[in-house]
């Protein structure tokens, strides 16, 4: 067995009040209101839509159209989108609460990154200190893509008192080529000023009308400019610059932490963690892998 749960005194974190986000969603388009309460009956992270209700665990969870969603029971999608949002959850350390989704069935992609949700979630926390459970490992664990031999998630064990993280990407029909970012998860504070910021990104050339035009099908509320930007286009036709520098590798970090939430478990300090062209799909499955090795009561 790779994986336990250890007890370390860590925070947690309490929603007092709720606090509402309104957008629009990046792949629909359409409006989207979510309200984030807290959950009194302290049995996890739920999302509510039209009066179905779905608990925020793995196997629920949907990695179809480059987006994290979550089912319910019936297999009915109750919300999509739920990455940013849920990156921070984990930097906030929030493991009970109620998100209802008063319009849309996204949650808004508001500019991109998760900063605007860590900032008005903070406002409205209050902070316990407690025995909580984390993830640890006693060998190493790698996820990688059948197809692609480039594409890992790979989980060390190492020593120290934050996790460290290592992102790259390297993209050959791309105009930023290769980059890479190392990051060390000590606290809320290292994640809000090196990866709430990070933008989401289309890092390909868009070589072709049709190349464009297929981009806004698929996403049909991206802004890549202007007050309301949400998403970087790197082809130099469309580039407004990036909101980070390496800014696509600390956002597959934004990303991996929010699909690592749907766990309700942290990674234990001084476990080391390899991103390589990483995304949702194989966050997903590493974060399945865990789940049915370790306890979740």
């Amino acid at each position: 067995m790779s994986f336990q749960t250890v007890t370390e005194l860590g925070e947690e974190s309490i929603v007092e009040n709720p606090v509402i986000f309104r957008g629009q969603g990046l792949h629909t388009g359409e409006s989207s209101v979510v309200s984030v309460e807290n959950n009194p009956n302290e049995d996890g992270i739920f999302f509510e839509r039209d009066g179905a209700r779905a608990k925020l665990i793995p196997d629920r969870v949907n990695n179809t159209g480059r987006t994290t969603s979550l089912t319910n029971d019936g297999g009915e999608v109750v919300a999509m989108t739920i990455e940013h949002i849920l990156s921070a959850f984990y930097a906030l350390r929030i493991r009970n609460a109620n998100l209802v989704l008063q319009e849309g069935i996204e949650i808004p992609i508001l500019d991109g990154t998760s900063d605007v949700f860590l900032r008005g979630i903070d406002s409205v926390r209050r902070r316990i200190q407690k025995q909580v459970g984390a993830v640890t490992l006693d060998v190493p664990f790698m996820i990688h893509d059948e197809s692609d031999d480039k594409r890992f998630v790979r989980l060390d064990m190492g020593t120290g008192e934050g996790v460290d993280i290592r992102s790259c990407v390297q993209y050959p029909d791309s105009p930023i080529a290769q980059q890479q970012y190392d990051f060390r998860y000590g606290d809320f504070e290292d994640y809000r000023r090196e990866i709430a910021l990070a933008r989401t990104s289309y890092p390909f050339y868009l070589r072709t009308d049709e190349d464009v035009e297929r981009l806004f099908q698929r996403l049909k509320g991206i802004r890549y400019k202007g007050p309301d930007q949400n998403v970087n286009i790197v082809d130099p036709r469309y580039n407004t610059g990036d909101s980070m520098p390496n800014n696509v590798p600390r956002h597959k970090i934004l990303d991996f932490l929010g699909d690592m939430q749907v766990l309700n478990l942290p990674l234990a300090n001084g476990v080391k963690v390899t991103l390589n062209n990483a995304g949702h799909r194989l966050n997903n499955q590493l974060v399945r892998s865990i789940y049915s090795n370790v306890s979740h009561d």
